[in-house]
């Protein structure tokens, strides 16, 4: 199913552990837009038919809706985005928080260099060095930048 959806939507091939959980979000997004632009269509085109004028002299019938449907239509709106915006903010914090035996890393930013600094080791310049063994090979960069925020120039 996520390669048919994948091909039907033009989608890139997953290119991350990730993308396979954010692709399903974004297929779930897709599908109920698409269901709801349908539906929509399809009652307008029932009432295009339904209510149409049949002559001149017709007046056109007054409708007014119940509170209840009123309701309705503000409140599955409203409970869709909210299931969207849940599902999409337990995706954010899955995919920020790093796993709990990764290994932290400090990274300090200049502004001509980035120093590596590892918990009980050495320090690097320019280049991340990540162990291959290990209980997960992942690590946390913790990022801060030393570079002086504001910059002078001669007139």
């Amino acid at each position: 199913m996520n390669e048919l959806l994948r091909r039907l939507f033009f989608l890139p091939e997953q290119g991350s552990t990730f993308a396979v959980k954010v692709d399903h979000l974004h297929f779930v997004l897709l599908l109920t837009t698409l269901a709801v632009a349908l539906g929509i269509g399809a009652v307008g085109l029932f009432f295009l038919v339904r209510y149409r004028r049949r002559t001149e002299s017709d007046a056109t019938p007054r409708v007014v809706a119940a509170p209840w449907m009123e309701a309705l239509f503000i409140g599955v709106p409203l409970s869709l985005f909210l299931l969207w915006f849940v599902l999409g903010f337990q995706q954010f914090v899955w995919v920020m928080s790093p796993p709990q035996d990764s290994l932290d890393v400090y990274v300090t930013g200049k502004q001509w260099m980035w120093k590596f600094t590892y918990p009980g080791g050495p320090s690097a310049i320019d280049t991340l060095v990540v162990p291959a063994a290990g209980p997960c090979g992942c690590c946390s960069p913790r990022v801060t930048s030393s570079t002086p925020s504001t910059y002078r120039t001669s007139a």
